[in-house]
């Protein structure tokens, strides 16, 4: 599976953010899709012929550390990558901490991370991989740039151009009121499931943006975000889409 484009540009005009929430069945693989990219030192990341990413492909690269399950749950272990965070990479620019099963960390191991998110090493960079990211704490999923890992035939070009549309609305600096009330209600056809995804991939594209206009796009990604929770509550979606007007208009 290959990276959505507006990643790929991204990481081709270099940028990395150092936080990302990998949600959907194909997060193990795309994170090594991504690990690569972030260590790749080719043109095009991730190349997948320099030596970097062979190694990433080959399990060996000494800048992806792995951090099982059973250790994530603990606070001491997240404790010790903290402390091996400051240690600058063995070969490369970056070191890649990948969080499997990152949904299982309690709150004591969770919050030992948030200082390093806000505070650590540039050259450090956070995979975490979560079957259910309403377990993380707010405050970190805040810190992370979300990448939905399905494959792209799982959406219609009908859903792609409407969820384009969206961010296209929401990246305006005088917001037009009715294009976006209308687009919001028509969410109401959809299931929650559907929203739900519609939703993970708008604030994945419109975070593609954040470090454009911060000032004008983050209350617009924190609502959306408060409307994707609530998408896990037993709730219809006609009552979704009216929270999303209210949130954003």
């Amino acid at each position: 599976m290959n990276l959505p484009k507006h990643w790929q540009d991204r990481m081709e005009a270099g940028r990395f953010p150092n936080a990302v929430l990998l949600i959907g069945e194909k997060r193990d693989e795309v994170s090594k899709e991504l690990a690569a990219a972030y260590l790749c030192v080719g043109q095009h990341p991730p190349c997948h012929g320099c030596s970097h990413c062979r190694k990433v492909e080959a399990g060996i690269h000494p800048d992806l550390i792995r951090a099982d399950t059973a250790d994530a749950v603990k606070v001491d272990p997240i404790r010790a990558l903290r402390t091996d965070a400051y240690i600058r990479p063995n070969e490369g620019d970056r070191k890649v901490y990948l969080l499997s099963a990152a949904d299982l960390m309690n709150a004591n191991a969770q919050n030992a991370l948030l200082k390093l998110l806000e505070e650590g090493p540039e050259y450090a960079c956070f995979f975490f991989l979560a079957s259910n990211p309403e377990r993380l704490l707010p405050t970190l999923r805040s810190r992370c740039e979300t990448l939905r890992c399905e494959n792209v035939g799982e959406e219609t070009m009908e859903q792609m151009a409407q969820r384009n549309e969206f961010v296209t609305l929401l990246l305006q600096e005088r917001q037009e009121k009715m294009p976006l009330l209308s687009l919001c209600v028509s969410l109401e056809k959809k299931s929650r499931e559907e929203l739900a995804l519609f939703l993970d991939q708008s604030i994945e594209q419109l975070a593609a943006h954040l470090v454009q206009n911060p000032a004008g796009l983050f209350p617009k990604l924190e609502a959306l975000r408060t409307v994707r929770a609530a998408c896990e509550v037993n709730i219809g979606t006609g009552h979704l889409s009216g929270l999303l007007m209210a949130s954003l208009l």
